[in-house]
Parts: C-alpha cells; sequence; structure tokens
C-alpha cells in the first residue's frame, strides 16, 4: 500500500490485479453524508469523488509511470465512520448480554483493526482483556444529542483532513483531556 500526505492523502493498493485507489475529501456537504436511518450499500454509495481521485493518481505519473495510462476497471466507495472524540469504540454494550461492539473506525482501521480485533477476541473468549480500553467506552457519548455528535465527528475528520492546502492534519484528530 502506498499512502501520499502530501496529496490528499492519496492512497494506491494492489486489489484484483489492479489498483485501488482514493483520497480524502476536503470539505464535507450534503453529499458527503449519509442518512442513517437507511445507510446505503458501499456498491450505491455515491461516487462524486472518482474523477478528483483519478487526477491524483494521474498526476503521480512522474513518480509512477503506469498511472499515466492505467485502465480503469471500476469504482467504489467505503463509509468511514468518525467519532466525535477521534477514538474507537470497543467493549460489551451496556445493557445487552453478550453483544460486544468494535466500531468507528475513523479512517484507520487498516492499520488499528488487527489489534482492536485481537482485544475483542479477548473480551469474547474471557471476558477480559490486559489493555486499557477505557478511552473507548462504548457508553462514552449517552447523553448527547445527535447534531452535536455529527458536528464533533465532522469537526474530528477536518482536525485529520484540514480544508486548505498546505495545513498540517492534527495527528489522528484525538484532543485527549
Amino acid at each position: 500500500m502506498m499512502l501520499f500526505f502530501e496529496r490528499d492523502l492519496l492512497y494506491l493498493r494492489e486489489q484484483d490485479g489492479g489498483l485501488l485507489v482514493g483520497a480524502i475529501e476536503r470539505t464535507i456537504e450534503d453529499r458527503s453524508r449519509v442518512d442513517v436511518a437507511d445507510p446505503p450499500c458501499t456498491s450505491d454509495l455515491p461516487d462524486h469523488a472518482v474523477r478528483e481521485h483519478e487526477h491524483l493518481a494521474r498526476e503521480l505519473a512522474g513518480v509512477i509511470p503506469a498511472l499515466a495510462d492505467a485502465p480503469i476497471r471500476g469504482h467504489a466507495s467505503g463509509l468511514p465512520t468518525w467519532t466525535p472524540d477521534g477514538r474507537h469504540i470497543v467493549g460489551l454494550a451496556p445493557g445487552v448480554e453478550g453483544y460486544f461492539v468494535l466500531a468507528g473506525c475513523n479512517e484507520c482501521c487498516v492499520t488499528h483493526g488487527p489489534g482492536l480485533s485481537r482485544i475483542v477476541a479477548e473480551l469474547v473468549t474471557s471476558g477480559a482483556t490486559d489493555a486499557d480500553i477505557s478511552p473507548y467506552r462504548v457508553d462514552r457519548f449517552t447523553g448527547l444529542a445527535g447534531d452535536a455528535v455529527q458536528a464533533a465527528a465532522e469537526q474530528q475528520y477536518l482536525l485529520r483532513h484540514p480544508s486548505a492546502e498546505g495545513v498540517a492534519a492534527t495527528p489522528f484528530g484525538i484532543e485527549l483531556p
């Protein structure tokens, strides 16, 4: 996998004999949001950023010549989830016996997913983990209004992906107390 921080976090990786290409959105608009009551399947997500991502990839042809005329086989879009504090959600769901939660990817589950999955596997199989998961409590947003959760999650995204070019991102978008 290749990640180009200075190019809108453009990432490239092999998939099914071709390249998977993606990048961030610099602004959050209505088209960036999904209806939580009726979320789309990944195959139905809008591909409004496809042309921008392809353009970014083509601009890297000076570094990776194959990108100049690599054929485009298809498009897909993921659905990153952001939490109001930029931290994952991990643990037993309050009031639901035997239901464990692992959510809030904050665009880093490619790197954090294996470790987080191991923690949840430990919780499921033994009921405990040696990892301190208190910062990731499932119930920590209880009492926050939906609009407040949305606004804080969008702020985390923008901390990680500033809309102005040349502005450094806040690492992981996390502000610890």
